[in-house]
Order: C-alpha cells, then structure tokens, then sequence
C-alpha cells in the first residue's frame, strides 16, 4: 500500500514539475529539442539504442546545442565542438561536476571519472597529473616497449588469439605500472577480467533499465525482496561490493611489500610514500587507472587492427615509413614518434572514425546560464556527442572513409584538420589526464605490430574473403565486435626473438 500511495505521488508531483517547467519554458527562452509528449516531456526520445545517429539526424533541424527534459531531469546535448569547447573549456569553472547518481552512490564508487567537482576530485587529478605528465612519462618507457614486445611474440605464436593478447597485454602494462604486478600470463586472470567488469558495472549503471534509480533516488531504499526493483537495488550493491574488493586488494598488496621493505616503484608506491591522501582517496585514484585506462586503450587497439584489416593500402603505407625512418636494424620504439608522422595520423584516425565513446560522461550545470541566448537552468546533465563532432563534415570530408592523410590536408578555410586528440579524451578540467600515457601505450603497441606484424581478412571454405563488421559489439560500450583475421609475420619480427627481458 505504502508504494503504491508513494507511486501515486511521484505521479502527482511530477506532473506538476512538468507544468511548471513548461510555464517556464514559455518566459524563458530554452534551447530547442523534438517536441515532447504531456507529463513525459521529451527525454524518453534521447532514450535510444543507438542515440548518436538519433543526435546526428536531428541536429541538421535543431542546431548543435538540444535540451530534452522530463519532470525530474533536464539534458543538454552538444553536437559540434565549438559548442564543448565554449561550455565545458571556457566555462568549465560551473560545467565541472558531475550529476548526481544514487547507483554510482550505492556502488560506492569513488574513482576520478565518477567523483564529484569538490576537495577530493581536485587532490586525486592533483596527484595524477603530477605522476603522469609528459614529463614524467620517460620512466615508463622501458616498460611499455618491452610489454609490447612481450605481446606480439605471444601474438605470433597463437595468431587466432590476437585479441586476448591484445587485452592481456594493456592490462599488464597497467597494473606493473600501477601496482608492480606482473605475476600473470594468462588473458582469463582474475586480474584481466575484473578490468573489464568495472567498466561494464559503470556503463551498466547508465541504462534506462537502471535509470529510474537516479530520477528517484528513493528507489534505492527499497528492499531486495521487492520484486523488479529489489533485484536492481540487489544487483547494484553486489556490483559494489565487487569493485571495491577488486581495486582494494592490488593496493594493499603494495602497502604490504612496502612495510615489508621489498616494494618496487610504481604508481600506488609513490603515493604512499609521499602520504599523497587517505586510503581511500589513494585507491581509488589507482583504481581509475587500472578499471579506465585498460578498457580505453584495449578498445582502440582493436578499432586499429579491425581499421588495418579493412584498408591493407593504409597498412602497408604505414609500414613503409617504419621500414624507411627507423631501418632494418632495429624495431620502432617511442623516441621515434616524431620521425614517423604518418603513424601518428593512423593512430589519429583511428581514435576519430572509431569513436570509443558515443557520448563523454555527463557534465552537470552548477548554476543557471546562458548560452547564445537560451537558458540553461543549474542542475542541467551536459552529454557533449563525440560521435557528431568526429563525423562533422566541414571538418572531416567523407568522414566515414578511413583516411589519416586527412590530417596534413589544408582545407578551404587554411586551416588543418582538428585534431581528434583535442575532443576524444573529453576536454576542461574533466578531460582524461591518463591521455598521454594512454597515446604513448597506443604508439609503441601500434608501431612494433606494423613492424613486425601484417592483418587480412580471412578466408572462409571456398576461399571467399570475410569482411569484419564495423557495427560495435553493443550502444554503450563501443568496443567492435569480436572478428577473426589472417596474420602475417613480417621479417622484423626477428628482433623480438632478441628481447628476452623478462619482468
């Protein structure tokens, strides 16, 4: 009786909400969106299973810059840069937070992609930047090249596994980097897999399934043997409990080894040699490199491989300025970046027409503003869509051809491309600061599999070529779907035979 007494008044309530806002919108001048239904607004229409094209389609009617809303809710959608840069860069002292989630609450997630705009999130990407910037990343130079290495020579002896590879390969590299961990060679270690269950917890949190749990947050007290809701109220908590034991446990195995005096450098080390903040702060901010970082990068490098199985002229172009720059003596290594520009706009490419990310995680308004003319009312979620940006005709001609000469043609207005670099990883004080690591992991991973390595499309019974899917794996993770390719071994794949450095 109680929640259905309880129902009938968000009813109410919200429809009241609805009434005022849309009296509201009447004296002040929001800005456009699709027409909206009584009650329900027009949210429920962003709700869709691929929404980026949704966006895509709708923004050549309502502009680059769209409100939906609902009694409880209200969504501003950025469809172009311009549009980003002037809100979430200059702006970014009021558009730095990020809505509030019961899930993420429940969860009790702390990491810095999640965290709110406050104390904490400053000291955490304090600490990262101070960590991780370019000019720190020279020391982790040994390591990621040599990681690589590691990786393609598994690569070449089990070709039909390149993908797990792939996988164990960025996860390796993360956690030594982070923790000092490297006692695992296996793409179904605990540790390999818990990577990618964190990202699927968060991602998982931002589905309409679970989405009544943030417009209501007193959804979360209901108990777990309610039925429907008990179950996600159950599921949410599990989800938590989870996370936490996974990040909890790698950081306390370098707590150990330091009171044991035998703790190598890492991440985590210098942190608690530094006394940087209190645990919790420490873990989660390890926690963000380790759950983000792996998935993203894991991500791109599939897109590269599918990219380089579906366009062999761009592959061997490739490998010719490899083979030309850095010679038949050696492999490339990450001091060889500059030299090797056409490697570079590949990756560039491959971060632009992949689009890992449909959308950037919301931004929330801190205060009321206005921005060419239509108000924007505080506690507004800005979902900038990196899909529109990254398929912006007038930027990127043909944008869906994969082209990284693209990025050294000189358009109409004399001016280059824009670099995707300057959108992908988010942009203002939420933008990714693991980007440079995450670009020097892709570059050296990148460059030594075009030296070493050549991709196909394999051939089914007849000897028919199979050409791979571009659609990704599902909407919110957008991962491309597992495919299978031929492998080649190229003759500089001798010199990973001479790297016998073991960790």
């Amino acid at each position: 009786m109680a929640l259905l007494l309880y129902g009938y008044a968000v009813l109410v309530l919200g429809a009241m909400a609805l009434i005022i806002l849309r009296s509201l919108m009447k004296t002040r001048r929001y800005p456009p969106g699709p027409p909206g239904i009584p009650v329900l607004g027009n949210l429920h229409k962003f709700n869709q299973e691929y929404r980026e094209k949704y966006i895509e389609d709708i923004s050549k009617t309502y502009g680059d810059v769209m409100f939906f809303y609902n009694p409880t809710m209200s969504v501003l959608v950025l469809s172009s840069y311009r549009a980003m840069q002037d809100l979430l860069g200059n702006r970014g002292s009021i558009y730095s937070d990020r809505p509030r989630s019961s899930i993420i609450d429940m969860m009790g997630n702390g990491n810095l992609g999640t965290e709110a705009f406050g104390p904490s999130w400053k000291l955490q990407r304090k600490l990262f930047h101070h960590h991780m910037n370019k000019g720190a990343l020279p020391q982790y130079f040994p390591i990621v090249e040599q990681e690589s290495r590691r990786c393609l020579r598994r690569l070449h002896r089990s070709p039909e596994n390149w993908m797990d590879e792939l996988r164990l390969n960025t996860v390796r590299v993360i956690l030594g980097v982070t923790y000092d961990i490297w006692d695992f060679e296996s793409p179904d270690d605990e540790r390999v897999t818990a990577a990618s269950r964190f990202i699927t917890h968060v991602t998982s949190a931002l589905t309409p399934g679970l989405l009544w749990m943030n417009i209501f947050p007193i959804l979360r007290h209901i108990p777990p043997w309610v039925p429907w809701l008990g179950n996600e109220t159950r599921l949410v908590s599990a989800w938590g409990e989870e996370d936490r034991t996974t990040m909890t446990k790698p950081f306390n195995y370098v707590k150990m080894q330091k009171n044991a005096g035998t703790a190598k450098r890492s991440f985590v080390l210098s942190l608690l040699e530094e006394d940087a903040a209190d645990e919790r702060t420490m873990t989660w901010l390890a926690a963000s490199m380790y759950g983000g970082g792996a998935e993203t990068t894991l991500g791109l490098l599939h897109a590269f491989v599918l990219a380089m199985v579906l366009h062999p002229d761009v592959q061997r172009k490739a490998q010719h300025e490899i083979e030309r720059v850095v010679g038949s003596g050696r492999l490339p290594g990450i001091q060889d970046r500059g030299s090797l520009p056409y490697v570079e706009n590949l990756i560039r490419e491959v971060i632009r027409w992949w689009s890992l990310a449909s959308f950037t995680l919301g931004h929330r308004v801190m205060e009321d503003d206005e921005y060419k003319g239509y108000f924007i009312p505080k506690e507004t979620i800005v979902l900038p869509c990196l899909w529109c940006i990254s398929r912006d005709e007038e930027m990127y001609p043909e944008p869906e051809t994969f082209r990284p000469e693209r990025f050294d043609e000189v358009g109409p207005d004399g001016q280059l491309p824009l670099d995707p670099l300057k959108f992908s990883f988010g942009m203002g004080r939420r933008i990714c600061p693991g980007q440079d690591f995450a670009e020097m992991v892709l570059f050296s991973n990148i460059a030594v599999f075009l030296a070493t390595t050549t991709v196909s499309k394999p051939l089914d019974a007849e000897g028919n070529q199979i050409t791979p899917t571009t659609v990704p794996i599902n909407p919110m993770q957008r991962n491309p779907t597992p495919f299978k390719c031929r492998v080649e071994v190229r003759p500089a794949a001798a010199f990973l035979a001479d790297d016998n450095q073991t960790k």
